[in-house]
């Protein structure tokens, strides 16, 4: 079976899970396996580059022993360029093949999707059931492959209805609608009957901006965007709006990974219409637009239900007492029904977690070894097996042997930069999951956890070496400062003990013969009352120059 590599940052948004979801039905129904690399935060440009960042980054090492038939680099959520930079070079490292599906500023192939079509079916709607001749069209960027293709369709419809039309590039993001809502206003652009945005979140800011200014939407003017947001979806009035692109996207950069021929005239891309055009007796649209948003809200409450019980099974406070590690992966096979909607998740530790005990902080700096140690894998509701070391190409021990094809996250197991290891998680589909602050706690808990083990090793490190410094190596017998711990122990116990002092004059060996040791025993008397004659015994511990450590 084929595995595919995702590399997503923090998956936070509906569209990145409709991304994911296309990733997934394509290269399921093409008997591949979907390793999702992801993390839980991700840095902005001028965000200084932290501790928890480059702990959370680690798993991207993964690419350097996973055995990976392709990736999918979703770079265009990636907002530091610094982090693009550092994955292209491991891609290129790992000489494993390669498509970004955000465009080819890495150097990388890149796919394509027809969006034009959809947008010009929305421009025709516009004009032949509203009766819209004076149109606005709000772009993205001038010169992007995504801003570019949605002009063309609305050009080829405006054009074929002979319409008058204006060509605004904005951003993508509120800045520019926001701005031009502002000008409809005070009166320094002329209302047209119609502005189509190149983006949900544009159409949003403007309808938000022109409402808020007097302004109504659809009746002074109709508002459409693209990308069937949930927020789209969700606003008053609902934006009409095309869906369907992120799923598309996902669907095609499967097909030319695996070199699999589509149809390019079959497309998952359809228009959601809502109220912003005016098309509320459309009631199925409506309806289509009102069960996302019930569906949405029910997975709110879902979420809010299981944090509450998190708190209730006090996992952070459990895991940070624990006193081994099979003690941390029962109360993780105890507690893991708390995440929602996982099939099964695997705990992959370093094999060398715990084998520098001096050294309790230390951050590897290494790339993943080959094999890596399994402490547990789980099904859900069934209890969790203990497993061993696995080959760290296979990702995580279900991939091994013979399976459905199966979708896997996999985020860094760490506190700040020190890295533990890796947890992947498996699911039935790509919209059940999302990093949530559930997510991100329990992961927390977990490798606090995990460091807690280490200091407690470090602990326990430090109290054989104080233990053996009571002893002398060549000779096995006490040293000054265990004889003086010895002596007051017995003291304090009101113990009344006699005792010989032996002082080792020379120390001798031969080769091939055995150690000769020559003593001689001290003048002192051989007995005294402990408790009267202790501070004599220490007197004459120190004149005959016992052997210390």
């Amino acid at each position: 079976m084929k595995r595919i590599g995702v590399i997503i940052p923090s998956i936070t948004d509906g569209l990145q899970v409709e991304l994911l979801d296309g990733i997934f039905k394509t290269a399921s129904a093409a008997d591949c396996d979907v390793i999702v690399l992801t993390t839980a935060t991700n840095g902005m440009e001028f965000h200084i580059q932290n501790e928890i960042m480059t702990g959370e980054e680690s798993i991207y090492l993964l690419l350097e022993r996973a055995e990976l038939d392709g990736i999918l680099l979703v770079s265009q959520y990636f907002d530091k360029a610094t982090v693009r930079k550092t994955l292209s070079e491991l891609i290129r490292r790992a000489a494993i093949p390669c498509i970004d599906l955000g465009g080819t500023k890495l150097g990388f192939e890149t796919v394509s999707i027809p969006q034009a079509e959809a947008v010009c079916e929305l421009t025709d709607h516009i004009i032949e059931k509203h009766g819209c001749r004076d149109l606005i069209f709000l772009a993205g960027p001038e010169g992007i492959s995504d801003s570019e293709q949605r002009i063309s369709g609305f050009l080829r419809s405006a054009n074929v209805h002979d319409c008058s039309y204006e060509i605004i590039y904005g951003d993508f993001w509120k800045f520019r609608a926001n701005e031009l809502g502002n000008e409809f206003i005070e009166h320094k652009r002329r209302l047209p009957d119609a502005v189509l945005c190149a983006s949900d979140t544009m159409a949003v800011a403007l309808c938000d901006t022109l409402q808020s200014g007097g302004i109504s939407v659809p009746d002074d003017v109709i508002v459409t965007g693209y990308d069937g947001h949930i927020s789209a979806i969700s606003n008053f009035p609902s934006i009409t709006t095309v869906s369907g692109n992120m799923f598309e996207l996902g669907k095609t950069g499967v097909n030319k990974l695996l070199g699999i021929a589509t149809d390019a005239q079959r497309s998952d891309m359809h228009i959601i219409y809502g109220a912003s055009c005016g098309c509320v007796e459309r009631m199925k649209d409506y309806q289509t637009a009102a069960l996302k948003v019930r569906e949405q809200i029910q997975r709110d409450a879902e979420i809010g239900a299981m944090l509450e019980m998190r708190v209730n099974a006090n996992v952070i406070t459990r895991t940070s007492s624990v006193d081994s590690l099979d003690e941390l992966t029962d109360i993780v096979d105890q507690t893991a029904h708390i995440i929602k909607s996982y099939k099964s998740l695997h705990i992959c530790l370093l094999p060398n977690w715990d084998s520098d005990p001096e050294h309790p902080d230390a951050c590897p700096t290494q790339p993943f070894p080959e094999q890596m140690l399994c402490a547990l894998s789980k099904n859900a509701w069934t209890a969790g097996v203990k497993g061993g070391p696995f080959p760290t190409k296979h990702i995580v021990p279900a991939l091994m042997g013979e399976h459905e094809p199966t979708l896997v996250f996999v985020l860094s197991l760490h506190t700040s930069s020190q890295v533990f290891g890796y947890c992947g998680f498996t699911y039935e589909s790509a919209l059940d999951f999302t990093v949530s602050l559930l997510l991100f706690n329990y992961m927390t808990s977990l490798a606090n956890g995990m460091r807690i083990l280490r200091h407690k090793l470090y602990a326990e490190y430090l109290q054989k070496i104080e233990e053996s410094s009571h002893y002398d190596k060549m000779t096995d017998m006490l040293s000054k400062k265990g004889l003086l711990l010895y002596l007051e122990s017995q003291k304090e116990l009101n113990v009344r003990n006699c005792i010989m002092l032996v002082t080792v004059s020379q120390l001798a060996a031969a080769p091939n013969r055995k150690k000769k040791m020559i003593c001689q025993i001290s003048t002192c008397s051989p007995i005294f009352c402990l408790q009267t004659r202790y501070d004599l015994y220490r007197d004459e511990i120190k004149r005959q120059h016992i052997l210390i450590k």
